[in-house]
């Protein structure tokens, strides 16, 4: 998750939810996201769309749940793919997720000891922290761009 506030990104990191999918699981996630919604009150939350390939009925009910949300918040629901976010960060030219954490870092200095442990032990924990603030800035970029 990332929250920014203008250019300025004021929370960030990565929330899990253990244990096996179920209905308490989904509304443990759903109760997450709804507390960082009231926490900060943002006019927009975007998400990152999953490739149709890497989906799941699990996961597809979640993002209706996460659409009921923004609705019932009276938010704007923005949906981006990972190709998107890594196209705007590569300036047209598609990057992998790697390099986005790379651009993002130098945008955002004190993330690069998250990007240095995922470098270090070869687990991608913290990746998914810098597809949500690609997520959010991309977002954020295209709304300044529409005004």
């Amino acid at each position: 998750m990332a929250v920014l506030a203008g250019p300025e990104l004021v929370d960030w990191g990565v929330k899990t939810v253990k244990g096996r999918w179920s209905d308490t699981k989904q509304e443990r996630i759903r109760a997450a996201v709804s507390h960082l919604i009231e926490r900060y009150r943002p006019d927009v939350l975007a998400v990152k769309k999953p490739h149709p390939s890497r989906t799941s009925p699990c996961l597809d009910r979640l993002r209706l749940d996460v659409e009921d949300l923004a609705r019932r918040s009276q938010m704007k629901l923005r949906e981006y793919r990972l190709e998107q976010l890594e196209a705007s960060y590569g300036q047209g030219q598609r990057i992998g997720r790697y390099e986005m954490a790379d651009i993002l870092c130098t945008r955002y200095p004190f993330l690069s000891q998250e990007l240095q442990r995922d470098r270090a032990t070869g687990k991608p924990y913290y990746i998914r922290m810098f597809d949500a603030i690609a997520l959010a800035t991309v977002c954020r970029d295209e709304i300044e761009r529409r005004r």
